[in-house]
């Protein structure tokens, strides 16, 4: 699972109250990783993101927050290197002839690059004008293409020598914004007076948990 990330580009003509908003989405990723040794490993892959643009502004009178979100199908081609740190044991166990721990897990520093597209469902550029409530939201591709920078760790779950579980956590920032949305709202006059420009470049946080399956081992 993932959070993707949306900012307030301008707030200008927009009342205080008025802030980005975002939730939680669903993530697939596949990753192929190659180790030259027990310490350092490259990998590539592919993820199935969001890209998400969403706010939110209280309506003083009525007395409730309205909350609105956009998402859109971004894919991910991550290329990245991993580092060993250090090993841990948790929770010791005693035994006859040695010490048993209930955990065993390896911590793993990960960081690169990614390429980051967003799948052709308009034409660039074309503005899509959409009501929400009581707000009209106009919405803009700026590119299609990007490029992101991310890091995090792998914390890898062993047993009886075995990897088993892994548990990841990966921060995403994108270099330029892909989405925009022109937001006109009202709070609780009858017109449409304020407004807000917000908007996307990719990035996000994730929650990752996954399984290695050895292809080959080269031994």
């Amino acid at each position: 699972m993932h959070i993707p990330f949306s900012h307030v580009v301008d707030r200008t003509l927009a009342e205080s109250s008025f802030s980005s908003y975002w939730s939680i989405a669903p993530q697939f990723a596949i990753d192929l990783q190659y180790s030259w040794s027990p310490k350092n490993s490259l990998s590539i892959g592919y993820q199935a993101s969001a890209l998400d643009v969403g706010y939110q502004y209280a309506k003083p009178q009525q007395g409730f927050v309205t909350k609105t979100l956009s998402s859109r199908y971004l894919m991910v081609f991550p290329i990245g290197y991993s580092r060993y740190l250090f090993d841990g044991h948790w929770f010791p166990i005693k035994a006859k002839l040695s010490d048993y721990y209930v955990i065993n897990f390896s911590f793993n520093l990960n960081f690169g690059l990614s390429y980051c597209y967003l799948p052709l469902t308009t034409g660039d550029n074309i503005l899509q004008t959409r009501s929400f409530g009581d707000s009209q939201v106009r919405e803009q591709i700026l590119s299609r293409d990007n490029l992101a920078i991310f890091f995090g760790f792998t914390v890898q779950f062993q047993r009886k020598s075995r990897n088993t579980i892994q548990l990841s956590f990966v921060y995403s920032k994108g270099f330029v914004r892909q989405l925009e949305q022109s937001v006109d709202y009202r709070v609780d006059s009858p017109n449409y007076d304020y407004r807000a420009l917000t908007g996307s470049r990719g990035s996000y946080a994730a929650l990752q948990i996954g399984y290695p399956i050895c292809i080959w081992s080269g031994k």
